[in-house]
């Protein structure tokens, strides 16, 4: 008898008198390459996703943040930005108003209390930089003061209603028109830090004036994000964006890529 001929018959009369074990252990593999190749399979699907979600709301590939207590007159950021050597590789340059304060988002049924974080932005437009999709309610009407949109997942935890009002530090009244997220908040995080902090954290999204009418600050700006032209050399563009910006009098800046944003990185 030769060698293999005998390890063919060894294995056989293993295989018959061990066969229970041989058939589990076959079933386990079986369910582990199944489900590994099912998990590994949405890698991909998820990529796609995220790139057509954070296109379709063109997010940023630059933002511009002033140091905190700081804030400038409209036109300034965009101006310092668009005089930089490679002005040509920038698509779009939009001012915002980003300010902290706190909501009173209370019902009938429960106290809701929680920090907020107010942006203020010419939403209206298509092609804003940093969009808000509203898939309940509308933006507020072009012009209009006192409405805001309040972010999706935060109003779905407290089961709010897809309109309605909330009070906002000082006893300020605002009637929320709908329901929406910007891309940085795809992905919440709380204000030390904390992640799914949608409970802990009320973004809105409102027209620059109306944010400047509950700062206090008409006519200034302390943000400005920036989209690129394809093909343009994001490296190249924050190192200018960030030199203009250290040499403007006065003014003290962050300058952060898309990469840096919290949403964006945590989702990829």
């Amino acid at each position: 008898m030769t060698g293999r001929s005998l390890w063919w018959r060894w294995s056989w009369r293993d295989l018959r008198q061990h066969w229970a074990a041989v058939v589990t252990i076959g079933a386990v593999i079986a369910i582990g390459t199944g489900v590994y190749a099912g998990l590994g399979s949405t890698a991909a699907w998820r990529e796609l996703s995220n790139d057509a979600s954070f296109a379709e709301l063109n997010m940023h590939d630059l933002r511009v943040e002033l140091s905190p207590g700081t804030f400038a007159d409209e036109g300034t950021l965009r101006d310092v930005t668009m005089a930089i050597p490679s002005a040509d590789q920038v698509l779009a340059a939009d001012e915002r108003l980003v300010i902290d304060s706190q909501v009173d988002a209370s019902t009938a049924d429960q106290t809701i209390l929680v920090s907020a974080r107010v942006v203020g932005a010419d939403f209206s437009r298509p092609d804003v930089v940093d969009g808000v999709w509203v898939p309940d309610g509308v933006l507020p009407a072009p012009g209009a003061s006192a409405e805001v949109v309040l972010e999706k997942k935060f109003a779905e935890y407290y089961a709010l209603q897809a309109t309605g009002s909330v009070s906002i530090t000082g006893g300020t009244d605002e009637r929320y028109t709908g329901l929406g997220v910007a891309p940085e908040e795809f992905y919440v995080f709380g204000p030390q830090g904390s992640v799914l902090a949608q409970a802990d954290l009320a973004h809105m999204y409102a027209s620059l004036p109306t944010v400047q009418g509950l700062a206090g600050r008409p006519g200034e700006v302390n943000d400005v994000v920036i989209a690129l032209v394809d093909g343009a050399d994001r490296d190249a563009v924050e190192a200018e964006v960030d030199d203009a910006f250290s040499g403007a009098a006065g003014l003290s800046a962050t300058v952060t890529t898309q990469d840096e944003a919290e949403a964006f990185r945590v989702l990829y």
